[in-house]
């Protein structure tokens, strides 16, 4: 218990109170010894020196912790008298500690921490691989027959459950508002491992009622809506035109997945807010793979087994029910399905962020190079009286670890407010991102590397100071510069290092603009000026294909003859907003091959009405659009792309196709432009277009085109469609403009990050760059005084002093270059229309380097073509 003991003599006061005892102890000793000696020479000379004694005692008490005291208040002190100093390594720390811990924080979330479930290690998420579709869908969703089989004959799972994407028309009073809702199956909770707040999960036969569905609801929804009423259970919620018991509420800790953070054609709404209970899903056992399913691994069982034992059950599936060969499964863990698109991405920020961190730490580096040539004298009195080398090591290392101290505090309340802007800024289709926060794994982070930058950038400097020669060091009077220049040397090559490192951030981030350039020059298809969205989601008691399709078309008329509207139609689902109703296609009455690959020819169904191509101003390539004088017949259009694909070098007008999604079989009256149904890097959406009033749905969109402004129309179409039914939700809406950005967020956010981050590189390179021209210059202020003495003219010092500062820059570029090109492959990725070695992304980074390079080194020449060789000479 010793070490407690001294332990305790850190507490305030209690050092003090034992400082008394040990003075008095002594004294009281040598009172003795005097009064036994009879005299006070002799016993002072044989009981010692009294200071010596306590400071022997003070070593026991605490062995080096006098000496680490006295080195962290002789540090503050040098410091303190440094300010200008001080304040610029503590803010160049707080650049990049802050930028770190902002950054590290949204991959921690994301991609490291754990999924806000119970074990969640054991959690996994299955899709099916069937071979037909493989080469546009690698996976798809699960059947909802298959999933059944599973969960009545698999072994290796504690549970299994599926869910699908909702929305329902509610009332809170009489207003009606749309929340985004989830159909589940029962158990769904249990398999998550979320413990219920109030009331309960789904059982079995909640799936089978009949009246009066039972809803779960999260947190959030039970807070804001009814006030965190705690008799909550077994009210009801008004859902369309019936009511639903409340049979449990879900903890605040809860998070459900959103959006596309469970892959392609897997959509959820934004937020979930009510869980209902999947029912009447009889559908067949070869389509409609529409379900995500999650499932608990048992206690011992590998993932491995698992999917060969759901592999078993696909084969006997297809045997019983002849289906194509070869179906299958995937497991993968949850959190890795929902990290996995944003990993590559985050995690080269994550990298450029810490090259970052490396280029200040050799930019204080070199500032306490440039300081320690004025501390050397200092260090030199103080070996030349007895100080050890060791312990002037410890008192350098002092000084930077108490400014890594003061900058990683400084980097974390930076790091709070670029989180915020982080979060503000990224795209909406990054997962967890409602989880972001600066918790303890990430302020660990943070005091770890501050003080890693603290040992990184002093270390150097420290060492060469309790190394050097004291009595060299005080001939420093003299004229010799040996010392002065081996130092230049060295910031040339941490200079030569800085730019280095500025190279690869400044490639990396020319690399993402150029693909975001390239992205947003690629042919949309469409024209998006002054094109709105407008996402209309209609009560149930719409029901009918007549019904709906009998609303959007008054709601067309009624929009039409508004001020400053151009045209406007239907559509179930606007470009760039994802697949839906995925089909395979038909010709002369078999199914069409690809002629190259010899697969499925994949389609995407779209329900249009008239005048849907001039309102998005899609071009009609041949033949005619669909009119109303189509609704007595069974007409289709298709996209270019896929009228090559079906008929090369034939007309495709005239011919018979025909594909699921209620198409059937129709005749193709027209050609259309390509279009883009997802993101604008991928090719575009082979498309059938249908007449609209065919398949009219329950949530479907209106575009409209104004003459002007779109966002002046946006008020008085939004009280156009309400007028005719105010039981109706507020339509969504969207201009087409915003829709393209959303599409490209995710690469514009990256983009982003990456040229701020080359921005603050290439600053600190020019600091440094000037820095150490200008110290040379200092260092050699008598040799150019006596180079223009002897007849040297000014251009020549100024050229002189350019070509020796852009050496260690130039030597720097090369290896940056180098450098860059051999990480290209850890960022292909991530690149659009450019390969990681684009010539001209490296050409331009070599001319803004060599030109800011340049800039920095022409002030100092320019004050070294400037001095007076009179002057210098008379100063010596």
């Amino acid at each position: 218990m010793l070490w407690l003991r001294r332990l305790f003599l850190l507490l305030p006061g209690r050092r003090a109170a034992r400082e008394r005892e040990l003075s008095e102890e002594l004294k009281s000793n040598l009172s003795l010894a005097i009064e036994d000696a009879g005299d006070p020479v002799i016993a002072r000379r044989d009981f010692g020196n009294i200071t010596r004694a306590q400071e022997e005692a003070r070593a026991v008490w605490l062995p080096g912790w006098d000496a680490i005291s006295q080195d962290l208040r002789f540090a503050l002190r040098v410091l303190r008298r440094a300010p200008v100093f001080t304040l610029v390594a503590v803010l160049s720390l707080a650049l990049g500690t802050g930028a770190a811990t902002a950054l590290f924080s949204l991959v921690d979330t994301i991609v490291l921490k754990p999924l806000s479930y119970r074990d969640p290690e054991k959690l996994v998420m299955i899709r099916e691989i069937m071979p037909p579709l493989a080469h546009i869908y690698p996976t798809v969703p699960v059947n909802m027959q298959h999933f059944r089989y599973w969960r009545e004959l698999a072994q290796s799972f504690d549970s299994l459950a599926a869910a699908t994407s909702g929305t329902a028309r509610i009332f809170i009073g009489d207003e009606p508002e749309v929340a985004g809702t989830a159909l589940v199956t029962a158990g769904i909770f249990d398999t998550l491992a979320v413990p219920m707040q109030l009331g309960r999960g789904f059982a079995p036969e909640d799936e089978r009622t009949s009246n009066g569905k039972p809803i779960v609801i999260t947190d959030g929804f039970w807070r804001k809506r009814f006030h965190a009423d705690p008799g909550i259970l077994g009210k009801t919620l008004r859902v369309e035109n019936g009511k639903c018991p409340i049979i449990g509420v879900l903890p605040a800790s809860f998070r459900f997945p959103r959006k596309s953070d469970l892959g392609p054609l897997t959509g959820l709404a934004e937020r979930t807010d009510i869980f209902f209970p999947l029912q009447n899903y009889n559908q067949g056992w070869g389509g409609d793979f529409d379900y995500i399913v999650f499932a608990r691994l048992k206690a011992g069982i590998a993932p491995a087994l698992a999917t060969s034992e759901l592999d078993a059950l696909e084969s006997r599936i297809v045997e019983e029910h002849k289906l194509s060969a070869g179906l299958r499964v995937q497991m993968r863990p949850l959190q890795e399905v929902m990290s996995s698109p944003v990993r590559t991405g985050l995690q080269v920020l994550l990298a450029a962020v810490m090259l970052l961190v490396l280029i200040v730490c050799v930019n204080l580096a070199n500032l306490l190079l440039a300081r320690g040539g004025a501390r050397a004298r200092e260090y030199a009195l103080r070996i030349a009286i007895g100080a050890t080398r060791g312990r002037l090591l410890v008192s350098a290392l002092a000084e930077t670890v108490l400014l890594a101290i003061a900058g990683g505090i400084s980097g974390v309340i930076a790091a709070r407010g670029a989180l915020a802007a982080f979060v503000r800024t990224a795209p909406v289709d990054l997962p967890r991102m409602d989880e972001v926060r600066i918790d303890g794994r990430v302020m660990a982070f943070a005091v770890g590397l501050s003080l890693l930058c603290g040992l990184l950038f002093g270390m150097l400097p420290a060492l060469r100071l309790s190394r050097s020669d004291p009595q060299s060091v005080l001939r420093g009077e003299s004229h010799t510069l040996t010392g002065g220049r081996s130092r230049l040397r060295l910031r040339e090559w941490l200079v030569g290092g800085e730019v280095a490192l500025s190279t690869v951030l400044l490639v990396l981030a020319g690399l993402l603009v150029s693909s975001l350039w390239h992205v947003l020059r690629v042919d949309r298809g469409f024209t998006m000026d002054q094109a709105v969205e407008v996402r209309v989601e209609l009560p149930s008691r719409y029901n009918g294909v007549k019904a709906r399709a009998g609303f959007f078309d008054l709601a067309m008329e009624r929009i039409r003859a508004l001020p400053g509207v151009r045209s406007v139609s239907a559509v179930n689902k606007v470009p760039l907003t994802g697949e839906s109703n995925v089909n395979s296609v038909r010709v002369k009455g078999q199914s069409a091959l690809d002629p190259v690959t010899r697969q499925l020819v994949m389609v995407n169904v779209r329900f249009i009405g008239e005048d849907y191509f001039p309102t998005l101003g899609i071009p009609l390539v041949r033949g005619r659009a669909i009119t109303a004088a189509d609704r007595e017949r069974k007409v289709a259009m298709v996209s270019q792309r896929l009228a090559e694909k079906l008929w090369p070098g034939e007309n495709p007008l005239g011919k018979a196709i025909s594909s699921g999604s209620f198409v059937g079989d129709a005749e193709v009256i027209g050609v259309v432009g390509d279009v883009h149904s997802t993101r604008l890097e991928r090719d575009p959406t082979m498309m059938i277009y249908a007449p609209f009033w065919q398949s009219a749905f329950q949530v479907s969109n209106l575009v409209v085109r104004a003459a002007g402004d779109s966002r002046v129309v946006i008020g008085e179409v939004r009280r156009a469609v309400q007028a005719i039914d105010p039981g109706i939700p507020a339509p969504r809406m969207r201009t087409m403009g915003e829709i393209v950005e959303e599409s490209v967020a995710q690469r514009r956010f990256q983009m982003r990050i990456a040229v701020v981050f080359a921005g603050a590189a290439l600053l600190l390179a020019a600091l440094g760059i000037y820095g150490v021209v200008a110290y040379g210059i200092a260092l050699r202020r008598r040799e150019l005084g006596i180079r223009m003495a002897l007849g040297a003219r000014a251009a020549e010092v100024r050229r002189m002093v350019l070509v020796q500062g852009l050496r260690p820059v130039f030597v720097g570029l090369i290896a940056g270059m180098l450098a860059a090109v051999a990480a290209g492959s850890l960022v292909r990725t991530l690149l659009f229309g450019i390969a990681a070695n684009d010539g001209l992304t490296l050409t331009s980074v070599t001319a803004v380097l060599a030109l800011v390079a340049a800039l920095a080194c022409l002030l100092p020449a320019q004050s070294a073509a400037s001095i007076d060789p009179a002057r210098v000479l008379r100063e010596e």
